[in-house]
């Protein structure tokens, strides 16, 4: 085309449209990446100004509606074009053609500058990116690469499960330890377990909160336990926990009184007359509740927080030892991991003090206990012939039962009768 310019670079010599700012366009070299060094300089005005009898008829030929448009039709048309309010009696044709055919100089004052600047950036920062790439900056902040260490860190664990392969087999001696261990576990347990169901009498805390009517039904009536809730491996590494836990505070207090540990405390119910806090901070006015648990259910506290027991018996508690005359403005719940090796996943939920919490759980054990006795005497005259145990089965077979029963003492899954224990189901 005549009204393009060739680039005066003798190893380019590619044809250029002219620019409104009178500049060669930023173009590459032929069949390479590199950049032309006349990119962006000023085009020699006796090659910008050069005429061309054809420039101006393809310009409109391809934009303007009619190609027999006067020069004078331009100039107007442009002068439309660049106006802050546009004309009605101009329709969107004429203003495309205005902008294909208006001279190289802008109507506007400081188009020309504007421009000029536009193209100094680009230019800069391609040269700036450019230049990055060829010499492959390093930032200062990057790390050099990671050196392989020998030594594993500190309480890591070697890689697989060595319960699953073992590196040898046991000897017969050491499975006749085994079995004799576990023996002497699950006999102390039990034993544990049933002086600790023969002593209470009454219900604590920790069952006030669950969301389940139906075991708080058959704790109100003494209901005998068929649930160990497990072989008791973890409530016994718990208790071990708690009581670790107990004498760490005590020498952290060193006759400060900061802190109070296992706090007897006591309640105005017959149900819940007394309970025991883990922890009172007298430095945060906090109560705070020691849990041992795994990894699932501390990531379930950390995402859901914690379940309605857990929040409950922590506001209870709290209670108590407001009673008791402590400033407690806090409840925090501490899950400790039980089955790691450091301390990283330590995890503490807070929650301010609220005695509506307290307020509602108490009055929910005190209405379902009257519901109890009512539901009781309606049962015996209904079904004279029923023992006592197939009495509170028919008075707990009415409620409705919650989704935690894993560790319910009352739970067995294939249970047909409440009688033999509670299946879960409605």
């Amino acid at each position: 085309m005549s009204d393009r310019i060739d680039c005066p670079n003798p190893d380019c010599k590619k044809s250029l449209a002219p620019t409104i700012t009178g500049k060669y366009r930023h173009h590459l070299l032929p069949a390479s990446k590199i950049p032309c060094d006349f990119g962006g300089t000023v085009i020699p005005k006796e090659e910008a100004e050069c005429p061309s009898e054809s420039s101006s008829t393809p310009a409109t030929s391809t934009t303007a509606p009619s190609a027999e448009s006067p020069p004078d039709d331009a100039k107007e048309r442009a002068e439309h074009a660049t106006s802050s309010t546009p004309s009605s009696s101009s329709p969107p044709e004429e203003a495309d053609a205005a902008s294909t055919t208006a001279p190289a100089s802008p109507a506007l004052p400081g188009v020309t500058e504007y421009a000029e600047r536009l193209d100094e950036l680009v230019a800069e920062v391609d040269q700036r990116w450019r230049q990055r790439v060829q010499a492959r900056l390093v930032t200062p902040f990057s790390q050099p690469a990671p050196v392989e260490v020998e030594q594993p860190p500190l309480f890591s664990q070697p890689a697989g499960r060595l319960s699953e392969a073992p590196a040898e087999p046991m000897t017969d001696l050491g499975k006749e330890l085994t079995a004799r261990f576990k023996e002497i576990f699950y006999a102390y347990d039990n034993r544990r377990s049933a002086d600790n169901r023969s002593a209470q009498t009454t219900m604590g805390p920790s069952e006030v909160g669950t969301p389940c009517d139906r075991r708080l039904a058959l704790s109100l009536m003494r209901m005998p336990a068929v649930n160990p809730g497990g072989d008791g491996w973890a409530a016994f590494v718990g208790t071990c926990i708690h009581a670790g836990l107990a004498e760490m505070f005590l020498w952290a207090n060193h006759g400060t009184g900061r802190f109070a540990v296992e706090t007897e405390l006591r309640y105005d119910s017959a149900i819940v007359p007394k309970g025991t806090a883990d922890l009172i901070d007298r430095t945060l006015f906090m109560l705070d509740d020691h849990k041992c648990q795994g990894r699932w259910s501390r990531n379930k506290l950390k995402s859901q927080g914690p379940i309605p027991t857990y929040r409950v018996q922590a506001h209870v508690y709290a209670h108590g030892a407001r009673k008791k005359g402590e400033r407690i403005e806090h409840v925090a719940i501490v899950s400790w991991p039980r089955d790691e090796s450091t301390l990283d996943d330590l995890y503490v939920w807070t929650e301010p003090y609220r005695p509506d919490i307290v307020a509602e759980a108490f009055a929910r054990v005190e209405g379902l206990k009257e519901w109890v006795e009512v539901k009781t005497v309606e049962v015996k005259e209904w079904y004279p012939d029923a023992n006592e145990l197939e009495v509170k089965a028919r008075v707990a077979g009415d409620l409705d039962v919650a989704a935690d029963c894993r560790f319910c003492p009352f739970y067995l899954p294939n249970a047909r009768s409440i009688t033999e224990g509670c299946n879960g189901k409605r």
